[in-house]
């Protein structure tokens, strides 16, 4: 099991073999299309490149999988059209896929045949590194029973590392060193606290045009994060792999309030037995691959989370620290003649951020139900003003306008969106507010917490 993060992307989530050679990653599903105009019974077979291919027989009568294909028969599944659907890709999956019509062995008709070289990643040493560790990447061509060098490339295909930016990586002194042969690039890299999360690129192209990507995050030990979350929002915080562990080790999580001196014990994980979890409920869950996971953030969740690795001596290293800021709403219904929300109603809105105050500098801004930002000011029927709790909205005769959509709160850093919080105004007995958290580059996305927890299970 790896602990550096590999994100899988493909140029296309579902691969077509539209051409007589095509290219994947690991784990994708692919799609081999055979044109059977005549409607005639087919069989799929495979073989590897360089070797005789064997003969095209039909593991039963009601299959059109060949027998070459058994060991794929739980993933492989020939569709209505005659195509034929691999799924979860593996490295022994590179070779060459073969569609014939035949009602006889010895009257078979090739109607397609396609190569498929898969790019692979293997990353050394496995798990969370040190400042100062060197790292070592290598990126290959799969194409045929040697998983490590390609000998079939009829398209001339090259593999190169880039950077987030899609830039070549050079040699540099006590820092990258690359080695490139066509089918494969191997990449050293002497580690920095700032590799933390950086994306290194592996690319394969054909005459410069990109046909598969792989992406390799490296998490860096001791590192410090800042997430900004909306109240409301799933939240899964990583750290090592317990079965990682070796005897006598064991993993403590933590958790400091804002405004308290000390932290709190949340679990501990042991090598082997079960761990315990203190803090544990319905608010707070204990995953097994050491994750937290906060099914709807609270705001009393703001503070500091973090992960210790503790040897069997006793001794302690920090692998991951969190600083969690929560964004919340909490909103007032001014009215004269009852509960509810009516046209000679008002509403304030109060959007406010508890995070460690001298880890970054946020702002909010309100922007209005048809995505229009709001300045401050308190003229007209809806006004924003800075207070000492939080920016405040408050919007005076309610319309039936104002309940079309959702008001939004985001919070930014430096200028970038982080996060939002999304009220929807109800008219009459009705008024909800709803926590909606955004994508960004920065590590509060969600989808890239989930890839975190996907990629444990599957390393």
């Amino acid at each position: 099991m790896e602990l550096v993060l590999l994100i899988l992307l493909c140029v296309v989530p579902l691969a077509r073999s539209q051409d007589d050679v095509i290219y994947s990653t690991l784990r994708q599903t692919i799609l081999f299309t055979c044109d059977n105009q005549a409607s005639a019974p087919i069989l799929w077979g495979f073989s590897r490149p360089g070797f005789d291919p064997p003969p095209l027989v039909a593991l039963s009568p009601e299959t059109s999988l060949a027998t070459s294909l058994s060991e794929k028969r739980s993933r492989a599944e020939v569709l209505a059209n005659s195509s034929l659907q691999l799924r979860d890709l593996q490295p022994h999956d590179a070779g060459i896929y073969t569609c014939v019509q035949s009602s006889s062995p010895a009257g078979q008709t090739t109607l397609k045949q396609v190569t498929l070289i898969l790019l692979t990643v293997q990353v050394s040493p496995k798990g969370p590194v040190g400042e100062g560790t060197e790292v070592f990447l290598r990126c290959a061509m799969t194409c045929d029973v040697n998983e490590r060098q390609c000998t079939w490339n009829p398209q001339g295909a090259v593999v190169n590392w880039t950077d987030s930016s899609w830039q070549p990586i050079n040699n540099q002194t006590g820092r990258h060193s690359i080695q490139s042969r066509g089918t494969f690039s191997n990449l050293k890299i002497t580690v920095q606290q700032s590799d933390h999360r950086r994306k290194w690129k592996c690319v394969l192209s054909v005459n410069k045009q990109t046909k598969a990507v792989r992406e390799v995050e490296i998490p860096v030990r001791g590192s410090l994060q800042m997430l900004f979350i909306a109240e409301g929002l799933p939240l899964q915080l990583p750290c090592v792999d317990p079965l990682l562990l070796k005897e006598g080790e064991r993993l403590e999580w933590g958790h400091r309030q804002i405004g308290d001196s000390e932290s709190r014990l949340i679990s501990v994980i042991p090598a082997s037995g079960p761990p315990s979890c203190f803090q544990c409920g319905t608010d707070l869950i204990l995953l097994p691959n050491s994750t937290l996971h906060l099914p709807s953030v609270k705001a009393m969740n703001a503070g500091s989370f973090h992960c210790l690795e503790f040897n069997a001596s006793g001794s302690s290293s920090l692998v991951q620290s969190f600083r969690v800021g929560v964004l919340s709403v909490q909103e007032e219904v001014v009215t004269n003649t009852s509960d509810f929300l009516q046209n000679s109603s008002s509403i304030i809105l109060t959007c406010s951020v508890r995070y460690h105050l001298n880890s970054h500098t946020v702002s909010l801004a309100w922007i209005n139900n048809r995505g229009i930002p709001l300045t401050p000011g308190t003229e007209g029927r809806v006004q924003v003003t800075q207070t000492s709790t939080g920016l405040q909205l408050v919007i005076q005769d309610l319309r039936p306008m104002d309940t079309e959509g959702a008001w939004r709160c985001s919070l930014s850093v430096e200028d970038k969106e982080q996060t939002s919080f999304k009220y929807h105004i109800r008219s009459k007995d009705a008024h909800t507010s709803e926590a909606q958290g955004l994508r960004s580059a920065f590590i509060t996305s969600i989808l890239f917490l989930l890839f975190v927890q996907c990629f444990l299970h599957a390393w």
